[in-house]
C-alpha cells in the first residue's frame, strides 16, 4: 500500500487543479461548428486486393447547420476524388485544401438554408496499403492486401464530417475477393456471389451491411474469417476469426456477455445488446471499438490476457458509441470513462484489490507524459499515441476516479446512470459534468 500512496501523492495535485479550473482551457479549444453534417450514407466499395486499394462511390445526405454554399468533408489523402455530383447529377467543383489536404471542399451552385438537406455523390479511389498519409499519423487504420483488408472509421475511407462527433445511418456494400469474409458494423446480409470482371480475376462476393441506428458506423474487416455464432447469458455474440483461432469463441462470448450485463446494471441498457468480436491482423491498432463491434489484434487474441481490454471495448459501447465527445477536446470524457470502466469491471468481478490494481495502472500511466498537454487540450495529441493514452485515457480515468472519491459509490454510479440516460444518442462536453 505504500507504493500506492506515493503514486497518489504525485498525481492528485495536478488533477485537482485541472478539475477546479477547466473553463479557460475548454473555451480556448472550442472550434467553429461545421456548416453541413452528414446524416445518411450509401457507400459501394470495390476492394482491389491486387492493387491494394479501393474504388468507391459514396452517396451522402447532408443537413445544413447554417446557410452555406460549401460542403467540407474529411477523406483519406490517398483517395483521389474523380467526380462529385449534386442532386441533379451535374458535376460540382471541388478541391483539396492546401494547408490540410485531409479536407475536401465542394462548392454548391446555390446556398442551402439552415435545416435543409442536399445530396452529393462522390466517386473516388486509391491506394491503401500502409500508414502513408494516414489521418492517424504513423498508424495503419486502413490497409488492403491479398490476405486481409480493414477499413476503420478513423481512416476516413469515405467522406466524413465533424469526426469524431458525428453519427449517421447508412448502407455499406463491400465487393471483395471470394476468399475473404467481411465483418463489421450494422446488420449483414448473406453475401451475394459476383462473376469475375476478367479471366485473370477470381470470383467475387458482395457483402451488404445496413446501419439503421445513427451511430459512428463504417468499420470493417475482411479476411480469412470464420463466423462462430454463440450465446451467453441471453446475449448473442458473433465471433469472427480464422479457423485456427476459432476454438475459444465461446470463451470470448462468455466474457463479453458478462461484461455487458455488469455495465448494463451500472449505466443502463444498450439499444441493441448483441455484440460482434472480430480478429484484426497484426500491424494496426491493438484494439478498436465500433458500434456493436469489438476488435482485437491477433497478438492479443486470448480471452484470458485480453479480459481487461475487452471490458474497455465493451464499455465503449456506452462511452464512445452511444455517448460521443462533442469535440476532440472532449474525448477524455468517452475514452476516460471507457478506461475507468476497466476498474469498475475488475472490482465487481474480481474484488476490491483488482480494482485498486487497475487504479495504480491508471495513475502511473497518467504521469508518463504529464507535460504533453492538459486534458482539456487533448485535440493537440495524436490519437492512439503513447501521449494520448497517458493524458486522455489514463488521466481521464483518474479524473473520474477522483470524482468517485469525492462522492460515495452509490452517488457516483447514480451519476453515471443518469448521465448516460440524458446523453444517449448525443454528445457530451466537459461543462456537462
Amino acid at each position: 500500500m505504500k507504493r500506492r500512496g506515493k503514486v497518489w501523492a504525485g498525481v492528485l495535485p495536478s488533477l485537482f487543479l485541472w478539475l477546479l479550473f477547466p473553463g479557460a482551457a475548454v473555451r480556448a479549444q472550442t472550434a467553429r461548428p461545421p456548416s453541413f453534417l452528414a446524416e445518411k450514407y450509401d457507400v459501394s466499395a470495390y476492394v482491389d486486393a491486387a492493387a491494394q486499394g479501393i474504388n468507391a462511390v459514396a452517396r451522402v445526405d447532408f443537413r445544413a447547420q447554417e446557410v452555406s454554399g460549401t460542403v467540407r468533408v474529411e477523406l483519406h489523402e490517398n483517395l483521389d476524388v474523380r467526380d462529385v455530383k449534386g442532386p441533379d447529377g451535374k458535376t460540382l467543383p471541388f478541391q483539396r485544401e492546401n494547408e490540410n489536404p485531409l479536407y475536401l471542399t465542394v462548392s454548391l451552385p446555390t446556398p442551402v438554408g439552415a435545416g435543409k438537406t442536399t445530396t452529393l455523390t462522390f466517386s473516388y479511389g486509391g491506394y491503401l496499403a500502409n500508414e502513408e498519409n494516414s489521418p492517424v499519423p504513423n498508424i495503419r487504420v486502413a490497409s488492403i492486401n491479398k490476405d486481409w483488408a480493414y477499413l476503420l472509421l478513423p481512416s476516413r475511407w469515405f467522406p466524413l464530417t465533424n469526426f469524431p462527433s458525428n453519427r449517421f445511418t447508412g448502407t455499406f456494400h463491400l465487393n471483395v475477393p471470394d476468399n475473404m469474409a467481411v465483418a463489421g458494423t450494422g446488420k449483414s446480409e448473406a453475401p451475394q456471389p459476383l462473376p469475375a470482371r476478367s479471366p485473370a480475376e477470381s470470383s467475387r462476393l458482395m457483402y451488404t451491411f445496413r446501419c439503421d441506428q445513427a451511430e459512428p458506423n463504417g468499420s470493417f474487416v475482411a479476411g480469412p474469417l470464420q463466423l462462430n455464432p454463440k450465446q451467453a447469458e441471453g446475449i448473442s455474440v458473433a465471433v469472427y476469426a480464422p479457423r485456427t483461432d476459432s476454438g475459444r469463441a465461446q470463451e470470448f462470448a462468455n466474457i463479453v456477455a458478462h461484461q455487458e450485463i455488469i455495465f448494463s446494471d451500472l449505466f443502463g441498457s444498450l439499444p441493441e445488446p448483441d455484440l460482434t468480436v472480430i480478429q484484426l491482423p497484426d500491424g494496426t491498432l491493438r484494439d478498436f471499438a465500433a458500434p456493436g463491434v469489438l476488435m482485437l489484434s491477433h497478438r492479443i487474441w486470448d480471452p484470458k490476457i485480453s479480459d481487461r481490454t475487452l471490458s474497455r471495448l465493451v464499455a465503449s459501447q456506452w462511452w464512445g458509441n452511444q455517448v460521443l465527445p462533442a469535440s476532440t477536446s472532449d474525448v477524455w470524457i468517452s475514452d476516460g470513462l471507457a478506461r475507468y470502466s476497466e476498474e469498475l469491471y475488475a472490482e465487481q468481478n474480481f474484488g476490491k484489490e483488482a480494482g485498486l490494481k487497475a487504479i495504480d495502472e491508471f495513475a502511473v500511466g497518467s504521469l508518463m507524459y504529464d507535460n504533453s498537454a492538459p486534458v482539456a487540450q487533448s485535440a493537440r495529441l495524436i490519437p492512439y499515441s503513447s501521449e494520448y493514452r497517458s493524458v486522455v485515457m489514463n488521466k481521464g480515468a483518474m479524473l473520474f476516479h477522483m470524482l468517485r472519491v469525492q462522492m460515495n459509490d452509490l452517488a457516483f454510479k447514480s451519476l453515471l446512470h443518469s448521465f448516460y440516460a440524458t446523453h444517449q444518442g448525443k454528445t457530451a462536453t466537459v461543462q456537462e459534468f
